[in-house]
């Protein structure tokens, strides 16, 4: 027997094993490549069908509020940075907005009509009252887009807190559908003060401001007068 055959044969036998393990190493690719495919397909999935909850989940009440609010926020961006678009400022039009569509709420004549036009809110109160009550609690939902869910660990980068007192001198008495108002479309709280006392008036408010911003504003109202 010839040797040289024998080492050939054995040389054609291994190229032919390793051929077939290419082929078993490229079908393995092709299971990975495919897993990895509908594994991206699942995650977008997941995240289109998040999107379409949090669409699904506004109203027509509070598309209007949240359209009303842009058109504000940009008129009062405007004034702030004296028409500058260079200017660095930042601000949160929504609990301006906010506290003045409750404030409306408590107006007549030319004061509410005034309020309504500056904040480009419709004439119809139910309307106005029902879209921020959406619009607050959508930020108080168990979402990703939500303050709940933007406030815990995972997600420090972003962090929304919305507060919104009144604080009115004791000697006089709101009407109580306006009080019924602020706590359930508002989510407002009401806190009566002796406004005859307006350092401690002051310190009152500058307390709640300070809890209600984890401590980022310390001084607001200690040299305002009441």
């Amino acid at each position: 027997m010839d040797h040289s055959d024998i080492n050939e044969d054995d040389l054609d036998e291994n190229e032919d094993d390793l051929d077939e393990n290419e082929d078993d190493w490229d079908e393995n690719e092709d299971d990975l490549n495919d897993s990895d495919l509908d594994a991206d397909s699942s995650s977008e999935n997941s995240s289109s069908s998040e999107d379409e909850e949090v669409q699904r989940s506004i109203s027509v009440e509070a598309e209007a509020v949240i359209t009303a609010n842009g058109q504000f926020s940009n008129n009062l961006m405007s004034v702030i940075t004296d028409g500058d678009p260079m200017s660095n400022t930042v601000i949160s039009p929504i609990s301006l907005s906010t506290i003045l569509a409750l404030l409306k709420t408590g107006a007549t004549g030319v004061s509410e009509k005034e309020l309504g036009e500056t904040l480009h809110l419709s004439k119809d109160a139910n309307e106005i009252n029902e879209g921020y009550q959406e619009l607050l609690e959508l930020f108080q939902m168990d979402h990703p887009r939500s303050t709940k869910s933007m406030n815990s660990t995972k997600n420090r980068k972003l962090i929304v807190l919305l507060a919104n007192r009144i604080y009115t001198d004791e000697r006089y008495k709101l009407q109580d559908s306006f009080v019924q108002c602020a706590e359930k479309y508002y989510l407002s709280e009401i806190e009566k003060l002796d406004f005859s006392e307006p350092s401690a008036t002051a310190a009152k408010i500058s307390e709640w401001v300070s809890n209600s911003t984890n401590k980022k504003n310390n001084k607001h109202g200690h040299r305002r007068k009441y």
